[in-house]
């Protein structure tokens, strides 16, 4: 099974359409590795799948038994039907079978539906409480949001959240949205690291275990430690020379088409 991750690692994750840096994929794989080898165990999902570029990854990263699930509205969401981005199950099952083959689709969960539509109560019924779970869903507040309060609540104690796109200057809402969560006192899960695209979230008390389980793998990508809400946040860049090309779904669109109405 890890040669089977270590070549989707190598190849899979630049033949499947999707936003991703090599660096992060690495590192969300090394982060999932320390949650197995701590004894935690849970479902994998995202919310957001396009194509399954990073959900095969996580998929992949799973032990026998632990189901997943992907939120997405697929061909029926009506921004990527304006950008004329492929996105569908049949194409997500098709990449499923090429990359991720001996994982039983019966593990496999596909709900296609926008995740304000989805319930608490409908992922951990089905599916346990997850253990990784990635927010890269709509990126207005709103949406996000309400993906970090599900997130929250269909997490176990030492899960951890992936937010895409925080730092993103076309995507606003989603630091706004995160903003919010983290300023109430009732959520649950803060940051503690940061890689290319991604900000890692933990229940306070798995903050410093991450943060200590990952550094000595990942030294030679670390720059320094910042203040974040509070928090003791470590920043990885990948090493100079490093391969960390973020792909575009959409290679050649105008950045304009983005917003045609």
């Amino acid at each position: 099974k890890m040669e089977v991750l270590q070549t989707y690692l190598r190849k899979g994750i630049t033949e499947v359409d999707g936003w991703i840096s090599r660096y992060s994929a690495h590192f969300i794989a090394e982060l999932s590795a320390s949650q197995i080898a701590a004894g935690i165990t849970g479902a994998i999902g995202e919310i957001g799948v396009h194509q399954g570029c990073l959900f095969i990854l996580m998929l992949l990263s799973k032990t026998p038994g632990e189901k997943a699930f992907a939120i997405d509205l697929f061909e029926n969401d009506d921004f990527n039907i304006k950008l004329k981005s492929l996105r569908s199950v049949d194409i997500l099952l098709k990449n499923l079978r090429k990359w991720a083959p001996d994982i039983p689709l019966a593990d496999v969960g596909i709900i296609k539906s926008s995740s304000l539509d989805v319930t608490p109560d409908q992922i951990v019924n089905e599916y346990r409480h997850a253990r990784l779970l990635s927010v890269d869903g709509a990126h207005d507040e709103k949406t996000v949001l309400h993906d970090l309060y599900l997130s929250d609540r269909v997490m176990t104690e030492g899960g951890i959240i992936i937010v895409d796109d925080y730092f993103n200057g076309i995507w606003p809402g989603v630091s706004c949205a995160c903003a919010r969560y983290f300023l109430d006192d009732t959520s649950r899960f803060r940051p503690f690291a940061i890689s290319p695209s991604k900000v890692y979230l933990a229940n306070r008390d798995y903050l410093a275990f991450y943060r200590t389980a990952v550094r000595p793998k990942e030294d030679r990508a670390y720059i320094w430690t910042e203040s974040m809400f509070g928090y003791d946040v470590d920043i990885y860049k990948p090493p100079a020379g490093a391969v960390a090309t973020l792909k575009r779904v959409i290679k050649r669109t105008p950045l304009k088409r983005i917003f045609e109405t």
